[in-house]
């Protein structure tokens, strides 16, 4: 715990998660950038909706990485994966609320 010289009694930023120092300012830029290509194409937070099970996303994430290592640069194939690893751990977070 950290004490401000008025006294106020915060947690150390050691407890605390540093979301800045996790990425960087381009991949964050590159990814909403491959993000607002879908909320064109299907409308905001579409992939909120749900729908898709584990199996969708991984068959998806599969082809972006075979197409990534191929050297495929039709689309963002990195920013694909990534979306579709960030569907998987949405979809886990709503069905364990589910669950419970």
């Amino acid at each position: 715990m950290n004490k401000t010289d008025k006294g106020m009694v915060r947690e150390s930023k050691d407890e605390k998660y540093n979301h800045l120092s996790y990425t960087t300012p381009h991949n964050l830029t590159r990814y909403a950038a491959h993000m607002k290509l879908g909320e064109i194409k299907h409308g905001r937070s579409n992939w909120k909706k749900g729908g898709y099970n584990r199996e969708e996303w991984f068959e998806s994430m599969q082809r972006h990485l075979l197409l990534a290592w191929e050297g495929d640069t039709s689309e963002d194939h990195l920013s694909a994966i990534r979306f579709n690893v960030e569907g998987i751990m949405h979809q886990e977070v709503i069905e364990s609320a589910t669950i419970k």
